[in-house]
């Protein structure tokens, strides 16, 4: 079965993160509507970086507009349809229901805010759920709560091919979205793990064998594997166990990354740590 995704165009999360900027930042200087512009939807593996590449859209967009941008991050996976459109109620007169807002579409219209509305794991939603999904990525809104004009959609999900929970995405919400399949990209991601103070350990092994950033042919039952956001984990560990040797944790990197990789990566660190400090060697203290 197609996952959906041949006919897609493929990006770096750098690329789609330098895009939508651009976007929505002309958006905001040529004083158009959000209305104007498709919800881009992220296709990709898990954790390739979708859900980080939409909060570094927000900061770049509040760089460039001046504006503050407040992420409202939505799973609908863990919604119903009736969730989305609220409780109803009888009117003041007890003559017609009508429906109270749910607190997800309480956003902030101020014209100095930029609402940014991610719709995070879509494709798991069932499908009654992402039938609601139409009318909010169209019409930009669900029953009678409309968005405000300051808010802008997105979206990312999961693709079939991932062995996630997924349903496949009705066509009359796929064409109201933009589709980009995002792959990964070792120069954005160390870029990004510059930034974030990732371990020099997982910088220096992924620039010596990119192909290990994220795996993405995965076998049925195969839970650890590496990922940008399982590199993260290991340089969290490293950083909190940084006392201990490196062989000694092994146990704690393979269940993130799963156990081939961290083999590979354990007898990269020890060949590292076992090279004398160049400084040392330029000042004579050691030779080789």
């Amino acid at each position: 079965m197609s996952d959906g995704t041949s006919n897609i165009p493929q990006v770096s999360i750098g690329e789609v993160i330098e895009k939508m900027s651009r976007l929505y930042t002309g958006v905001v200087k040529e004083h158009r509507s959000f209305r104007e512009t498709p919800a881009p939807f992220l296709w990709g593996a898990p954790g390739v970086g979708k859900s980080e590449g939409v909060k570094q859209i927000a900061d770049k967009l509040e760089q460039t507009t001046g504006k503050t941008v407040i992420v409202t991050d939505i799973r609908l996976a863990l919604f119903s349809p009736i969730d989305l459109r609220g409780v109803p109620v009888a009117d003041t007169e007890r003559t017609f229901t009508v429906w109270l807002k749910p607190k997800i579409l309480d956003l902030d219209p101020s014209g100095e805010v930029i609402n940014l509305l991610f719709l995070d794991e879509l494709s798991s939603a069932p499908p009654q759920v992402q039938a609601a999904a139409y009318q909010l990525t169209l019409d930009r809104q669900i029953g009678e709560h409309k968005l405000p004009e300051n808010c802008l959609i997105m979206g990312a999900g999961n693709r079939s091919i991932d062995r996630s929970v997924t349903f496949r995405m009705p066509l009359a919400l796929g064409n109201r979205l933009l589709h980009f399949e995002v792959k990964p990209d070792f120069e954005a991601w160390k870029k990004w793990a510059m930034r974030h103070h990732i371990h020099p350990w997982v910088v220096g092994f992924l620039g010596f064998d990119r192909r290990k950033l994220c795996k993405e042919e995965l076998e049925a039952e195969q839970m650890a594997f590496p990922s940008p956001r399982s590199w993260s984990f290991v340089s969290n560990l490293l950083w909190i166990l940084k006392d201990a040797k490196i062989e000694e944790i092994y146990t704690e990197i393979a269940a993130c990354i799963g156990n081939s990789e961290a083999a590979e990566f354990v007898e990269w660190c020890k060949c590292q740590d076992a090279l004398p400090d160049t400084e040392d060697i330029f000042h004579g203290r050691k030779t080789a």
